[in-house]
Protein backbone atom coordinates (compact mmCIF):
# COMPACT_ATOMS: atom_id res chain seq x y z
CA UNK A 1 0.00 0.00 0.00
CA UNK A 2 1.76 3.10 -1.22
CA UNK A 3 1.52 6.20 1.70
CA UNK A 4 -1.23 8.51 1.20
CA UNK A 5 1.16 11.40 1.14
CA UNK A 6 3.40 10.16 -1.41
CA UNK A 7 0.53 9.41 -3.67
CA UNK A 8 -0.71 12.73 -3.66
CA UNK A 9 2.75 13.41 -5.21
CA UNK A 10 2.48 10.74 -7.57
CA UNK A 11 -0.84 12.12 -8.71
CA UNK A 12 0.93 15.57 -9.65
CA UNK A 13 2.36 14.50 -12.42
CA UNK A 14 0.16 12.13 -14.10
CA UNK A 15 2.05 12.88 -17.72
CA UNK A 16 5.36 12.03 -16.28
CA UNK A 17 3.40 8.88 -14.40
CA UNK A 18 2.08 7.80 -17.94
CA UNK A 19 5.37 8.23 -19.75
CA UNK A 20 7.40 6.40 -17.61
CA UNK A 21 4.86 3.35 -17.37
CA UNK A 22 4.86 3.85 -21.44
CA UNK A 23 8.52 2.72 -21.50
CA UNK A 24 8.02 0.33 -19.04
CA UNK A 25 5.53 -1.60 -21.06
CA UNK A 26 7.64 -0.59 -24.42
CA UNK A 27 10.30 -2.52 -22.61
CA UNK A 28 8.79 -5.60 -21.72
CA UNK A 29 7.63 -6.17 -24.95
CA UNK A 30 10.65 -6.11 -26.69
CA UNK A 31 11.93 -8.01 -23.82
CA UNK A 32 9.10 -10.80 -24.79
CA UNK A 33 10.14 -10.49 -28.38
CA UNK A 34 13.38 -10.80 -27.81
CA UNK A 35 12.92 -13.90 -26.02
CA UNK A 36 10.62 -15.86 -28.14
CA UNK A 37 13.57 -14.96 -31.06
CA UNK A 38 15.99 -16.52 -28.60
CA UNK A 39 13.46 -19.84 -28.15
CA UNK A 40 13.82 -20.20 -32.14
CA UNK A 41 17.11 -20.17 -32.30
CA UNK A 42 18.09 -22.95 -30.02
CA UNK A 43 15.45 -24.75 -31.82
CA UNK A 44 16.90 -23.66 -35.05
CA UNK A 45 20.41 -24.42 -34.16
CA UNK A 46 19.62 -28.18 -32.71
CA UNK A 47 17.42 -28.15 -36.07
CA UNK A 48 20.58 -27.30 -37.58
CA UNK A 49 18.82 -24.65 -40.00
CA UNK A 50 21.44 -22.70 -40.98
CA UNK A 51 19.39 -20.25 -42.77
CA UNK A 52 16.53 -20.06 -40.92
CA UNK A 53 19.36 -19.37 -37.48
CA UNK A 54 21.12 -16.38 -38.86
CA UNK A 55 17.99 -14.96 -39.73
CA UNK A 56 16.60 -15.03 -36.11
CA UNK A 57 19.97 -14.43 -34.79
CA UNK A 58 19.52 -10.46 -36.94
CA UNK A 59 16.26 -10.28 -35.06
CA UNK A 60 17.59 -11.27 -31.73
CA UNK A 61 20.24 -8.89 -32.16
CA UNK A 62 18.04 -5.92 -33.36
CA UNK A 63 15.51 -6.51 -30.76
CA UNK A 64 18.62 -6.61 -27.86
CA UNK A 65 19.73 -3.29 -29.28
CA UNK A 66 16.30 -1.65 -29.24
CA UNK A 67 16.24 -3.31 -25.70
CA UNK A 68 19.35 -1.11 -24.39
CA UNK A 69 18.11 1.98 -25.61
CA UNK A 70 14.31 1.66 -24.15
CA UNK A 71 15.71 0.81 -20.81
CA UNK A 72 17.95 3.40 -21.13
CA UNK A 73 15.24 6.33 -21.44
CA UNK A 74 12.91 4.19 -19.18
CA UNK A 75 15.40 4.62 -16.60
CA UNK A 76 15.79 8.46 -17.25
CA UNK A 77 11.79 8.66 -17.51
CA UNK A 78 11.83 7.50 -13.30
CA UNK A 79 14.58 9.45 -12.24
CA UNK A 80 12.89 12.84 -13.63
CA UNK A 81 9.58 11.74 -11.75
CA UNK A 82 11.73 11.10 -8.86
CA UNK A 83 13.49 14.37 -9.09
CA UNK A 84 10.26 16.72 -9.29
CA UNK A 85 8.60 14.75 -6.41
CA UNK A 86 11.56 15.32 -4.09
CA UNK A 87 11.74 18.86 -5.24
CA UNK A 88 8.18 19.38 -4.28
CA UNK A 89 8.19 17.23 -0.39
CA UNK A 90 11.49 19.36 0.48
CA UNK A 91 9.97 22.56 -0.33
CA UNK A 92 6.55 21.16 1.33
CA UNK A 93 8.24 20.00 4.19
CA UNK A 94 10.20 23.05 4.57
CA UNK A 95 7.13 25.11 4.72
CA UNK A 96 5.78 22.75 7.39
CA UNK A 97 8.56 23.09 9.21
CA UNK A 98 8.50 26.83 9.73
CA UNK A 99 4.65 27.07 10.11
CA UNK A 100 4.57 24.46 13.02
CA UNK A 101 7.61 24.83 14.95
CA UNK A 102 7.80 27.65 17.16
CA UNK A 103 11.44 29.77 17.69
CA UNK A 104 11.49 28.31 21.29
CA UNK A 105 11.21 24.72 20.02
CA UNK A 106 13.93 25.41 17.18
CA UNK A 107 17.06 24.17 19.56
CA UNK A 108 19.12 22.51 17.42
CA UNK A 109 19.25 22.99 13.34
CA UNK A 110 21.04 19.21 13.57
CA UNK A 111 17.37 17.50 12.91
CA UNK A 112 15.90 19.44 10.19
CA UNK A 113 19.03 19.62 8.16
CA UNK A 114 18.92 16.12 7.88
CA UNK A 115 15.10 16.07 7.68
CA UNK A 116 15.55 18.27 5.01
CA UNK A 117 18.79 16.64 3.12
CA UNK A 118 19.12 12.95 4.83
CA UNK A 119 15.56 11.73 5.22
CA UNK A 120 14.10 13.23 1.98
CA UNK A 121 17.29 11.26 0.00
CA UNK A 122 15.67 8.33 2.16
CA UNK A 123 12.50 8.88 0.89
CA UNK A 124 13.65 9.20 -2.94
CA UNK A 125 15.49 6.10 -2.77
CA UNK A 126 12.82 3.88 -0.69
CA UNK A 127 9.62 6.23 -1.15
CA UNK A 128 9.70 7.20 -4.88
CA UNK A 129 12.69 4.71 -6.11
CA UNK A 130 10.55 1.64 -4.50
CA UNK A 131 7.40 2.79 -6.19
CA UNK A 132 9.73 2.92 -9.89
CA UNK A 133 10.77 -0.64 -8.38
CA UNK A 134 7.03 -1.74 -8.12
CA UNK A 135 5.77 -0.35 -11.22
CA UNK A 136 9.05 -2.25 -13.08
CA UNK A 137 8.50 -5.49 -11.43
CA UNK A 138 4.66 -6.01 -11.83
CA UNK A 139 4.62 -4.71 -15.82
CA UNK A 140 8.24 -7.29 -16.49
CA UNK A 141 5.61 -10.29 -14.17
CA UNK A 142 2.73 -9.67 -16.26
CA UNK A 143 4.49 -10.03 -19.57
CA UNK A 144 6.40 -12.76 -18.41
CA UNK A 145 3.66 -14.48 -17.27
CA UNK A 146 1.64 -13.84 -20.87
CA UNK A 147 5.29 -15.70 -22.83
CA UNK A 148 4.81 -18.60 -20.27
CA UNK A 149 1.39 -19.06 -21.41
CA UNK A 150 2.25 -18.99 -24.94
CA UNK A 151 4.58 -22.11 -24.00
CA UNK A 152 2.48 -23.95 -22.47
CA UNK A 153 -0.93 -23.00 -20.35
CA UNK A 154 -0.28 -24.70 -16.96
CA UNK A 155 2.36 -22.26 -16.24
CA UNK A 156 -1.09 -20.46 -15.08
CA UNK A 157 -1.91 -22.54 -12.51
CA UNK A 158 1.71 -23.03 -11.48
CA UNK A 159 2.45 -19.18 -10.39
CA UNK A 160 -0.62 -18.80 -8.09
CA UNK A 161 0.60 -21.42 -6.41
CA UNK A 162 4.35 -20.44 -5.92
CA UNK A 163 2.91 -16.85 -4.57
CA UNK A 164 1.32 -17.63 -1.71
CA UNK A 165 4.92 -18.45 0.07
CA UNK A 166 6.30 -15.28 -1.15
CA UNK A 167 3.02 -13.06 -0.14
CA UNK A 168 3.07 -14.17 3.62
CA UNK A 169 6.77 -13.27 4.09
CA UNK A 170 6.43 -8.99 4.00
CA UNK A 171 2.58 -9.05 5.54
CA UNK A 172 4.48 -10.48 8.64
CA UNK A 173 7.46 -8.40 8.22
CA UNK A 174 5.81 -4.62 7.48
CA UNK A 175 5.43 -3.59 10.85
CA UNK A 176 9.13 -4.73 12.13
CA UNK A 177 10.29 -2.49 8.92
CA UNK A 178 8.52 0.65 9.59
CA UNK A 179 9.39 0.14 13.38
CA UNK A 180 13.32 -0.29 12.32
CA UNK A 181 12.62 2.71 10.21
CA UNK A 182 11.59 4.78 12.55
CA UNK A 183 14.10 4.22 14.75
CA UNK A 184 16.72 4.51 12.44
CA UNK A 185 15.89 7.82 11.23
CA UNK A 186 15.77 9.46 14.89
CA UNK A 187 18.50 7.88 15.86
CA UNK A 188 20.34 9.74 12.97
CA UNK A 189 18.77 12.97 13.88
CA UNK A 190 20.16 12.56 17.46
CA UNK A 191 24.09 11.95 15.87
CA UNK A 192 23.26 14.97 13.86
CA UNK A 193 22.38 17.13 16.99
CA UNK A 194 25.06 16.06 18.96
CA UNK A 195 27.56 16.28 16.44
CA UNK A 196 26.41 19.86 15.63
CA UNK A 197 26.44 20.91 19.50
CA UNK A 198 30.17 19.54 19.57
CA UNK A 199 31.45 21.45 16.14
CA UNK A 200 29.52 24.61 17.56
CA UNK A 201 32.11 24.44 20.34
CA UNK A 202 35.27 24.08 18.53
CA UNK A 203 37.28 27.44 19.29
CA UNK A 204 36.22 26.48 23.30
CA UNK A 205 37.78 23.11 22.92
CA UNK A 206 40.75 24.40 20.14
CA UNK A 207 41.65 27.33 23.00
CA UNK A 208 41.63 24.98 25.64
CA UNK A 209 44.03 22.22 24.47
CA UNK A 210 41.20 19.83 24.43
CA UNK A 211 42.21 17.63 21.20
CA UNK A 212 41.38 14.45 22.83
CA UNK A 213 38.30 15.42 24.74
CA UNK A 214 36.86 16.47 21.45
CA UNK A 215 38.05 13.44 19.80
CA UNK A 216 36.95 11.23 22.59
CA UNK A 217 32.86 12.75 22.61
CA UNK A 218 33.08 12.57 18.46
CA UNK A 219 33.93 9.27 18.85
CA UNK A 220 31.52 8.41 21.75
CA UNK A 221 28.58 9.65 19.66
CA UNK A 222 29.94 7.91 16.10
CA UNK A 223 30.05 4.41 18.53
CA UNK A 224 26.45 4.98 19.28
CA UNK A 225 25.67 5.47 15.79
CA UNK A 226 27.15 2.81 14.35
CA UNK A 227 25.60 0.27 16.28
CA UNK A 228 22.37 1.62 15.80
CA UNK A 229 23.31 1.33 11.63
CA UNK A 230 24.03 -2.01 12.48
CA UNK A 231 20.97 -2.96 13.84
CA UNK A 232 19.32 -1.19 11.23
CA UNK A 233 21.13 -3.75 8.55
CA UNK A 234 20.36 -6.80 10.56
CA UNK A 235 16.92 -6.09 10.67
CA UNK A 236 16.45 -5.23 7.05
CA UNK A 237 19.01 -8.42 5.61
CA UNK A 238 16.74 -10.71 7.41
CA UNK A 239 13.79 -9.11 5.45
CA UNK A 240 15.84 -9.58 2.32
CA UNK A 241 16.72 -13.47 3.46
CA UNK A 242 13.25 -14.55 3.74
CA UNK A 243 12.49 -12.73 0.20
CA UNK A 244 15.46 -14.65 -1.34
CA UNK A 245 14.51 -17.79 -0.08
CA UNK A 246 11.08 -17.25 -0.90
CA UNK A 247 11.57 -16.23 -4.80
CA UNK A 248 14.49 -19.39 -5.32
CA UNK A 249 12.01 -21.95 -3.97
CA UNK A 250 9.87 -20.50 -6.05
CA UNK A 251 11.88 -20.46 -9.00
CA UNK A 252 13.10 -24.45 -8.66
CA UNK A 253 9.46 -25.72 -8.53
CA UNK A 254 9.19 -23.90 -11.59
CA UNK A 255 12.35 -25.34 -13.28
CA UNK A 256 10.68 -28.93 -12.06
CA UNK A 257 7.99 -28.25 -13.96
CA UNK A 258 9.70 -27.21 -17.10
CA UNK A 259 11.84 -30.31 -16.89
CA UNK A 260 8.58 -32.68 -16.73
CA UNK A 261 6.52 -30.68 -19.86
CA UNK A 262 9.63 -31.72 -22.15
CA UNK A 263 10.09 -34.89 -20.61
CA UNK A 264 6.43 -35.49 -20.90
CA UNK A 265 7.00 -33.98 -24.70
CA UNK A 266 4.89 -31.03 -24.37
CA UNK A 267 7.23 -28.91 -24.75
CA UNK A 268 10.50 -28.22 -27.20
CA UNK A 269 14.00 -28.24 -25.62
CA UNK A 270 14.35 -24.60 -26.35
CA UNK A 271 11.61 -23.78 -24.71
CA UNK A 272 13.33 -24.26 -21.74
CA UNK A 273 15.61 -21.52 -22.29
CA UNK A 274 12.62 -19.12 -22.74
CA UNK A 275 11.03 -20.48 -19.80
CA UNK A 276 14.20 -19.99 -17.74
CA UNK A 277 14.11 -16.13 -18.28
CA UNK A 278 10.77 -16.33 -17.97
CA UNK A 279 10.67 -17.70 -14.36
CA UNK A 280 14.18 -15.66 -13.68
CA UNK A 281 11.95 -12.55 -14.60
CA UNK A 282 8.74 -13.84 -12.50
CA UNK A 283 10.38 -14.40 -9.55
CA UNK A 284 12.99 -11.75 -9.45
CA UNK A 285 9.71 -9.63 -10.00
CA UNK A 286 8.48 -10.97 -7.13
CA UNK A 287 11.33 -10.52 -4.89
CA UNK A 288 11.07 -6.74 -6.30
CA UNK A 289 8.22 -6.26 -5.76
CA UNK A 290 7.95 -7.80 -2.32
CA UNK A 291 11.14 -6.10 -1.23
CA UNK A 292 9.69 -3.06 -2.61
CA UNK A 293 6.80 -3.64 -0.69
CA UNK A 294 8.54 -3.60 2.46
CA UNK A 295 10.69 -0.76 1.45
CA UNK A 296 7.63 1.98 0.54
CA UNK A 297 6.26 1.12 4.21
CA UNK A 298 9.35 2.19 5.64
CA UNK A 299 8.73 5.54 4.43
CA UNK A 300 5.39 6.30 6.88
CA UNK A 301 7.14 7.28 9.63
CA UNK A 302 9.52 9.46 7.89
CA UNK A 303 6.51 11.47 6.21
CA UNK A 304 4.87 11.87 9.35
CA UNK A 305 7.67 13.77 10.66
CA UNK A 306 8.61 15.56 7.75
CA UNK A 307 4.91 17.23 7.69
CA UNK A 308 4.86 18.21 11.57
CA UNK A 309 1.17 19.67 12.41
CA UNK A 310 1.05 23.47 12.91
CA UNK A 311 1.22 24.24 16.78
CA UNK A 312 -1.08 27.50 16.22
CA UNK A 313 -4.67 27.10 14.70
CA UNK A 314 -6.05 30.33 15.83
CA UNK A 315 -7.50 32.59 13.33
CA UNK A 316 -7.96 35.95 15.12
CA UNK A 317 -5.58 38.69 13.09
CA UNK A 318 -4.17 42.20 14.08
CA UNK A 319 -3.89 44.74 11.45
CA UNK A 320 -1.35 46.53 13.44
CA UNK A 321 -0.66 46.90 17.77
CA UNK A 322 -1.96 49.26 19.43
CA UNK A 323 -1.70 48.29 23.03
CA UNK A 324 0.23 45.56 25.05
CA UNK A 325 -0.84 44.84 28.61
CA UNK A 326 0.06 42.47 30.92
CA UNK A 327 -2.10 41.20 33.83
CA UNK A 328 -0.81 39.64 36.83
CA UNK A 329 1.94 37.25 34.27
CA UNK A 330 3.84 35.03 36.10
CA UNK A 331 6.09 32.68 34.20
CA UNK A 332 8.62 29.72 35.42
CA UNK A 333 11.12 27.03 33.94
CA UNK A 334 10.64 23.76 35.53
CA UNK A 335 10.24 25.03 39.55
CA UNK A 336 12.03 28.34 38.90
CA UNK A 337 9.82 31.31 38.85
CA UNK A 338 11.32 33.87 36.51
CA UNK A 339 8.79 36.86 36.38
CA UNK A 340 6.21 36.65 39.63
CA UNK A 341 2.99 38.55 38.71
CA UNK A 342 3.92 41.23 36.60
CA UNK A 343 1.83 44.29 35.04
CA UNK A 344 2.51 46.62 32.71
CA UNK A 345 0.55 48.31 29.97
CA UNK A 346 2.92 49.30 26.06
CA UNK A 347 0.32 52.35 24.08
CA UNK A 348 1.17 52.78 20.43
CA UNK A 349 4.35 54.78 19.51
CA UNK A 350 5.52 55.01 23.54
CA UNK A 351 9.29 54.15 23.76
CA UNK A 352 9.83 51.61 26.46
CA UNK A 353 13.12 50.24 28.27
CA UNK A 354 12.86 46.91 29.93
CA UNK A 355 15.87 46.47 32.06
CA UNK A 356 17.59 44.21 34.93
CA UNK A 357 20.07 42.11 35.37
CA UNK A 358 20.81 38.49 33.26
CA UNK A 359 18.35 36.17 34.69
CA UNK A 360 15.85 38.61 35.58
CA UNK A 361 13.30 37.70 32.60
CA UNK A 362 13.75 40.30 30.39
CA UNK A 363 14.21 37.96 27.37
CA UNK A 364 11.72 36.08 28.45
CA UNK A 365 8.81 38.93 28.19
CA UNK A 366 10.01 39.29 24.97
CA UNK A 367 9.15 35.67 23.92
CA UNK A 368 5.53 35.38 26.06
CA UNK A 369 5.11 38.65 23.50
CA UNK A 370 5.43 37.06 20.77
CA UNK A 371 3.73 34.09 21.76
CA UNK A 372 7.08 32.26 21.68
CA UNK A 373 6.44 31.13 25.66
CA UNK A 374 3.58 30.43 27.64
CA UNK A 375 2.72 32.23 31.32
CA UNK A 376 2.16 30.19 34.00
CA UNK A 377 -0.71 32.42 35.08
CA UNK A 378 -1.86 35.43 34.09
CA UNK A 379 -3.07 37.45 31.42
CA UNK A 380 -1.20 38.85 28.06
CA UNK A 381 -3.63 41.13 25.97
CA UNK A 382 -3.06 42.78 22.23
CA UNK A 383 -5.28 45.07 21.88
CA UNK A 384 -7.64 44.03 24.16
CA UNK A 385 -7.80 40.45 23.19
CA UNK A 386 -6.34 37.83 24.77
CA UNK A 387 -2.89 36.25 23.19
CA UNK A 388 -4.05 32.90 23.20
CA UNK A 389 -7.05 33.65 20.38
CA UNK A 390 -4.79 35.49 18.21
CA UNK A 391 -3.00 33.87 15.31
CA UNK A 392 0.56 33.94 15.74
CA UNK A 393 1.78 34.83 12.32
CA UNK A 394 -0.31 38.07 12.40
CA UNK A 395 2.15 39.02 15.63
CA UNK A 396 5.30 38.27 13.26
CA UNK A 397 3.52 40.58 10.73
CA UNK A 398 3.42 43.29 13.22
CA UNK A 399 6.57 42.99 16.01
CA UNK A 400 10.38 42.39 14.68
CA UNK A 401 13.18 41.17 16.54
CA UNK A 402 16.56 42.45 16.53
CA UNK A 403 18.67 40.13 18.64
CA UNK A 404 22.66 41.12 19.93
CA UNK A 405 23.91 38.87 17.44
CA UNK A 406 21.19 39.63 13.77
CA UNK A 407 21.32 37.18 11.44
CA UNK A 408 22.21 37.47 7.50
CA UNK A 409 22.21 35.44 5.03
CA UNK A 410 25.07 34.46 2.33
CA UNK A 411 23.05 36.35 -0.41
CA UNK A 412 23.06 39.92 -2.06
CA UNK A 413 22.47 42.86 0.44
CA UNK A 414 19.27 43.75 -1.43
CA UNK A 415 17.86 40.24 -0.93
CA UNK A 416 18.78 40.26 2.86
CA UNK A 417 17.33 43.52 3.22
CA UNK A 418 13.89 42.81 1.33
CA UNK A 419 14.08 39.36 2.32
CA UNK A 420 10.68 37.53 1.08
CA UNK A 421 8.94 40.78 -0.04
CA UNK A 422 7.81 40.67 -3.98
CA UNK A 423 7.07 44.24 -4.48
CA UNK A 424 9.65 46.37 -2.05
CA UNK A 425 8.94 49.60 -1.44
CA UNK A 426 12.20 50.88 -3.16
CA UNK A 427 11.57 54.88 -2.36
CA UNK A 428 10.79 53.60 1.63
CA UNK A 429 13.93 51.35 0.98
CA UNK A 430 16.34 54.46 -0.27
CA UNK A 431 15.18 56.89 3.02
CA UNK A 432 15.75 54.24 5.41
CA UNK A 433 19.54 54.02 3.80
CA UNK A 434 20.45 57.40 4.15
CA UNK A 435 18.26 57.70 7.51
CA UNK A 436 20.45 54.57 9.08
CA UNK A 437 23.67 56.12 7.31
CA UNK A 438 23.94 52.88 5.17
CA UNK A 439 24.62 54.80 1.65
CA UNK A 440 28.57 55.05 2.19
CA UNK A 441 28.63 51.81 3.37
CA UNK A 442 26.79 50.54 -0.24
CA UNK A 443 28.71 52.79 -2.30
CA UNK A 444 32.05 51.77 -0.63
CA UNK A 445 30.88 47.44 -1.54
CA UNK A 446 32.47 46.19 -5.11
CA UNK A 447 28.80 45.84 -6.57
CA UNK A 448 26.87 48.20 -4.10
CA UNK A 449 23.39 47.29 -2.98
CA UNK A 450 24.11 43.52 -4.96
CA UNK A 451 27.16 42.45 -3.21
CA UNK A 452 26.96 39.27 -1.57
CA UNK A 453 27.57 39.10 2.39
CA UNK A 454 29.55 35.85 4.01
CA UNK A 455 27.92 33.28 5.94
CA UNK A 456 25.79 35.54 8.94
CA UNK A 457 27.50 39.18 7.43
CA UNK A 458 30.95 38.13 8.52
CA UNK A 459 32.54 40.25 5.84
CA UNK A 460 30.49 43.61 7.61
CA UNK A 461 30.62 45.20 10.52
CA UNK A 462 28.60 44.55 13.64
CA UNK A 463 26.96 48.15 13.32
CA UNK A 464 26.45 47.41 9.66
CA UNK A 465 24.49 44.02 9.98
CA UNK A 466 22.72 46.31 12.82
CA UNK A 467 21.62 48.69 10.64
CA UNK A 468 20.79 46.54 7.80
CA UNK A 469 19.01 44.20 9.91
CA UNK A 470 16.62 47.22 11.64
CA UNK A 471 16.12 48.47 7.78
CA UNK A 472 15.23 44.66 6.74
CA UNK A 473 12.47 45.06 9.71
CA UNK A 474 10.73 48.74 9.07
CA UNK A 475 10.29 47.58 5.70
CA UNK A 476 8.12 44.86 6.22
CA UNK A 477 5.96 47.62 7.89
CA UNK A 478 6.19 46.58 11.72
CA UNK A 479 5.27 48.81 13.56
CA UNK A 480 6.42 47.43 17.00
CA UNK A 481 10.32 47.28 17.39
CA UNK A 482 12.24 45.10 20.09
CA UNK A 483 15.79 45.54 20.53
CA UNK A 484 16.78 42.42 22.26
CA UNK A 485 20.33 43.48 23.71
CA UNK A 486 20.36 44.87 20.24
CA UNK A 487 23.04 47.56 20.33
CA UNK A 488 24.86 46.28 23.50
CA UNK A 489 28.23 44.82 21.62
CA UNK A 490 28.69 48.29 19.64
CA UNK A 491 31.06 50.88 20.12
CA UNK A 492 29.21 54.05 21.77
CA UNK A 493 29.01 56.39 18.85
CA UNK A 494 27.07 53.68 16.30
CA UNK A 495 24.89 52.68 19.39
CA UNK A 496 24.18 56.30 19.92
CA UNK A 497 23.22 56.60 16.17
CA UNK A 498 21.14 53.66 15.94
CA UNK A 499 19.39 54.95 19.10
CA UNK A 500 18.74 58.44 17.99
CA UNK A 501 17.27 57.14 15.03
CA UNK A 502 15.24 54.45 16.62
CA UNK A 503 13.91 57.05 19.48
CA UNK A 504 12.53 59.19 17.16
CA UNK A 505 10.40 57.06 14.92
CA UNK A 506 6.83 56.45 15.62
CA UNK A 507 6.76 53.20 16.06
CA UNK A 508 6.37 51.37 19.27
CA UNK A 509 9.99 50.45 20.43
CA UNK A 510 10.98 48.09 23.67
CA UNK A 511 14.55 48.36 24.09
CA UNK A 512 15.71 44.91 26.45
CA UNK A 513 18.98 45.64 28.14
CA UNK A 514 21.21 45.72 31.02
CA UNK A 515 20.47 48.49 33.64
CA UNK A 516 21.53 52.06 32.48
CA UNK A 517 22.05 55.11 33.64
CA UNK A 518 19.23 57.84 34.37
CA UNK A 519 20.78 60.11 31.70
CA UNK A 520 20.60 57.18 29.13
CA UNK A 521 17.70 56.52 29.95
CA UNK A 522 15.79 59.98 29.48
CA UNK A 523 14.55 60.03 26.38
CA UNK A 524 12.03 57.07 26.99
CA UNK A 525 8.67 57.26 27.81
CA UNK A 526 8.49 54.15 30.10
CA UNK A 527 11.02 52.23 32.27
CA UNK A 528 10.22 48.58 33.63
CA UNK A 529 12.86 47.86 36.04
CA UNK A 530 12.98 43.70 36.54
CA UNK A 531 15.50 44.42 39.57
Amino acid sequence: MINKTLKSYLKKYPGKNFTFLALVIVENLIWLVNTFFNINLTNEAIAQDKHAFLTTLVYSLVSMLALVVVKRLTSLSGYKLSQYIINDIRNDSAFAIINATGVSDFSSSGSYVSQLSTDTSYIRNNGVGAYIQIVRAAVSIIFSLVGAALVHWSYILIFPLTMVLSMITPKLLSPKIEKTSAFYSNSRETFLSFLTDILNGFSIFKRNNLENNFKEKIGNISEKFEKDIYEYYVNMSLYESFISFASIFSQFIYVLASLVLVYLGYISVGAIVGLFNFSQTIYGGVSSLLNGYGTINSINPIIDKLFPKRYDTDVKELADIKNIDFENISISYGDHDVIKNLSFSIKKGEKVAITGKSGSGKTTIIKSILKELEPKSGTILLNGDNIENINYRSIYDNIGVISQDPYLFNTSIIENITLGLKNPPMDKMEKLIDKLDLRAFIKSQKNGIETVLSNNGQNISGGQRQRLVILREILRNKNVLVLDEGTSSLDKETKDTIDDFLLKTDLTIIYITHPRSDDELKDFDKIINLA
